[in-house]
């Protein structure tokens, strides 16, 4: 099997130990280095597929390895440092098994597109999920336990959700210069959204948390 690893596959190896180190961080309630873990996985799941593009590589257990890969990065690692950070009652206990049964249920959905060579994909993305709950963590606002949980439900709808969501390459295609018009707008809320939050993270996350909720919205204007 290693034989058969591309480049690519070793970098998805990478993100798959940083979210295992995690893991760890949350059961050890060491969590100042967990929404950094959790970043560093969602750059390396992006540098995975843009090595395995631009290298043209392609091979058998690539898609099933970056899927399980996926599925503890951002299914397991931001729902159990949710219910960690705000414990685990019968409540969140409850949301954290929604949460990850809808990523592999959102994962399996994308391998079985890929099976049948299907360009469209559903539902939003599991890595906006995460960087959310680590913005959300960094910007030490004080949100309350039953607002935790809401996001999960919410989050774990919406990854197995019928709804399209934008992405940089879908807009580009009909919108003429989408991606720089779409980076202008980004840093002028951040920036608004700082300096009334005091805080760049909170600013990021509710950023994340509009385009979550937003997203088939604009999707639907845009395309």
């Amino acid at each position: 099997m290693l034989l058969n690893m591309k480049p690519a596959d070793y970098v998805s190896l990478s993100s798959l130990v940083c979210a295992v180190i995690a893991i760890a961080l949350i059961f050890n309630k060491a969590y100042l280095f967990v929404p950094w873990l959790i970043f560093l996985c969602i750059g390396l799941d992006y540098a995975d597929g843009y090595a395995a593009r631009s290298m043209k590589q392609k091979n058998s257990i690539g898609p099933y390895l970056e899927g399980f890969i996926d599925t503890v990065a951002f299914g397991i690692t931001p729902p159990l440092f949710i219910a960690s950070v705000i414990g685990f009652d019968i409540i969140t206990t409850i949301l954290l098994i929604i949460v990850v049964v809808a990523n592999v249920l959102r994962e399996t959905r994308i391998l079985t597109l890929l099976e049948t060579q299907s360009k469209y994909k559903t539902g939003m993305a599991n890595p906006v999920f995460a960087a959310i709950t680590g913005f959300l963590f960094l910007s030490q606002l004080a949100i309350p336990a039953y607002a935790w949980q809401l996001f999960m439900l919410v989050g774990g709808f919406l990854l197995i959700s019928p709804f399209r969501y934008p992405t940089h390459r879908n807009i580009q295609k009909r919108v003429k210069y989408a991606f720089v018009i779409a980076v202008f707008v980004i840093l002028v809320l951040s920036y608004a959204l700082t300096a009334l939050l005091q805080s760049a993270y909170a600013a990021i996350a509710l950023i994340l948390i509009g385009y979550m909720i937003l997203g088939p919205v604009i999707y639907k204007w845009a395309l």
